[in-house]
């Protein structure tokens, strides 16, 4: 009797907000209908391997791409870019040269364009170690974020593979309750997992959605 009434008001409130969702989406609050709902979300792999993955990331990095550009064909013209660059993560090398010290005497003898090319050559030194260090951070940046795509691809199968189990078991439950009429808690308690295999199969598509886009996002494709 007590399960029969539990059945009976979590119908009642189903029922109950069934029919304000109706009322809100502009549909009759009073038609029998159950509203259908459907996921948008496709689970989807992981779409790359980690060698074309890294490509990407390299090619799409900002500060990457500075650097290969300045090693390319910088000049002594471009020097405060180069400056500009080496201070994003070196403060101190980014700074402008003091017309004392070394720089400065080597001045007196090849003048400035001599200091030019030689803070040139050291800078290009500098941006070349740089580079190796940034490429290595994009790069662990990337294949953790590939690892957590395919980690949650994962968990979404295991996912999928409960909500499908308990599925089978409510029909079973439902088909022999038809035929022999009983076995009421038993089928009761499989629905309640079933639903709860479903919650975490939806928790788990829009995981793996969310690692897509910071995936993305490392790669530097993030709405393209």
């Amino acid at each position: 009797l007590q399960l029969d009434q539990q059945s009976l008001k979590l119908t009642y409130d189903r029922t109950r907000l069934t029919a304000r969702i109706k009322t809100l989406i502009g549909q009759d609050a009073l038609t029998p209908e159950a509203i259908e709902t459907t996921c948008a979300l496709e689970p989807r792999p992981p779409g790359y391997a980690l060698p074309e993955a890294l490509e990407i990331a390299r090619a799409h990095d900002v500060e990457l791409f500075a650097i290969r550009r300045f090693l390319q064909c910088g000049d002594v013209d471009d020097l405060d870019l180069a400056r500009s660059l080496l201070q994003t993560s070196f403060p101190l090398l980014g700074q402008t040269p003091e017309t004392t010290g070394p720089l400065a005497k080597l001045s007196l003898v090849w003048g400035h364009v001599a200091r030019s090319q030689q803070e040139l050559s050291t800078r290009k030194q500098q941006l070349r170690t740089l580079y190796a260090s940034r490429q290595e951070q994009v790069d662990l940046e990337v294949a953790a974020a590939l690892v957590d795509v395919e980690q949650k691809y994962l968990e979404l199968g295991l996912a999928r593979d409960t909500h499908d189990s308990w599925q089978t078991r409510v029909d079973v439950l439902e088909s022999n309750r038809e035929l022999l009429r009983e076995g009421y808690p038993e089928l009761l308690a499989a629905r309640g997992e079933r639903l709860k295999a479903r919650s975490q199969l939806l928790h788990a598509i829009v995981e793996l959605e969310l690692a897509h886009v910071r995936l993305d996002g490392t790669l530097g494709t993030l709405g393209h």
